[in-house]
Protein backbone atom coordinates (compact mmCIF):
# COMPACT_ATOMS: atom_id res chain seq x y z
CA UNK A 1 0.00 0.00 0.00
CA UNK A 2 1.64 3.45 -1.01
CA UNK A 3 0.42 6.99 0.47
CA UNK A 4 1.01 9.94 -0.67
CA UNK A 5 2.75 12.24 1.92
CA UNK A 6 4.80 15.14 2.92
CA UNK A 7 8.19 14.02 2.87
CA UNK A 8 10.94 16.06 4.83
CA UNK A 9 13.86 14.73 2.89
CA UNK A 10 12.20 15.55 -0.50
CA UNK A 11 12.15 19.33 -0.43
CA UNK A 12 12.76 19.34 -4.20
CA UNK A 13 9.19 18.91 -5.01
CA UNK A 14 7.93 19.54 -1.50
CA UNK A 15 5.74 15.76 -1.53
CA UNK A 16 6.69 12.05 -2.00
CA UNK A 17 5.63 8.71 -2.17
CA UNK A 18 5.65 7.09 1.72
CA UNK A 19 6.08 3.12 1.37
CA UNK A 20 3.72 2.33 4.54
CA UNK A 21 4.88 -1.54 3.95
CA UNK A 22 7.73 -1.17 6.10
CA UNK A 23 9.89 0.81 3.62
CA UNK A 24 10.14 4.45 5.25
Amino acid sequence: MRILGIDPGLQTSGFGVVDVEGQH
